[in-house]
């Protein structure tokens, strides 16, 4: 009877642990094929994002760009080697807009491939916070000449000229009187802090605990999609701690 009553422990508290798991699609150089691994699910709230971007709001932005720049900024959604990331757009007054980065790979990928270019020049989109369906390119924003504060530990893994090269922009490259405010790089870095969201199966779990986890589900033209969202924390352990809590 007990060994019937352990057994059976051992089996709910099995099924348990992979009802708090997804499957997440990893990072990978590989553009023929796709890397998964089993990712705890937490709950969104306890990820450490700035208060003023919620899961609603978030859910917005990523169904609108969806919406509007499928196959025309991105192809494939939640996957590193195209669009699975944006940065924090931070100021002294907290966070302000996200700075979205699309077609990560188009560079090296063969023409006939899925990750290869949309348009170059449509690959940095801001979208401030205070209108989570409007895009700009960010181009728009950037500083027309590489500015006088530029240089030192800005150049240790990428030049000014690199950057342009790329057709990236990254946060301290956006003028400060374009888009109304001064932006912060995260670490003395010229990034923002980046928000991952990537492609996940949607798992088995009731409407409540989906809603308060860190999976987003968005309406696709294949249907509904979930997308795993991580933190820099989360995703780099080894250098920060985590806070996410499993729900």
């Amino acid at each position: 009877m007990i060994k019937n009553i352990v057994f059976l422990g051992v089996i709910l508290f099995n099924f348990s642990a992979s009802a708090l798991q997804t499957q997440v699609l990893q990072s990978s150089t590989d553009l023929n094929s796709d890397t998964w691994s089993a990712e705890a699910i937490y709950k969104f709230e306890s990820m450490g994002f700035p208060q003023n971007l919620p899961k609603s709001l978030l859910t917005v932005v990523l169904q609108s760009f969806y919406d509007q720049k499928k196959d025309k900024a991105f192809r494939v959604l939640g996957d590193n080697r195209d669009f699975n990331h944006g940065h924090l757009v931070m100021s002294d007054e907290g966070l302000r807009a996200l700075l979205l980065h699309t077609q990560e790979r188009a560079s090296i990928a063969p023409a006939w491939s899925r990750f290869a270019t949309v348009d170059r020049e449509g690959r940095n989109w801001l979208v401030f916070l205070n209108a989570p369906t409007e895009f700009h390119n960010a181009f728009e924003f950037r500083y027309s000449t590489k500015p006088s504060f530029w240089g030192g530990d800005f150049e240790r893994n990428v030049t000014w000229e690199q950057y342009e090269e790329a057709r990236t922009v990254t946060e301290l490259m956006l003028d400060p009187i374009k888009i109304g405010f001064h932006p912060i790089g995260f670490l003395n870095s010229e990034k923002g802090e980046q928000i991952y969201f990537q492609k996940a199966s949607c798992p088995a779990i009731n409407e409540n605990l989906l809603e308060k986890s860190n999976l987003i589900r968005l309406k696709t033209s294949a249907g509904f999609e979930c997308l795993y969202i991580n933190s820099m924390a989360c995703v780099f352990k080894s250098h920060f701690k985590c806070p996410g809590k499993g729900i």
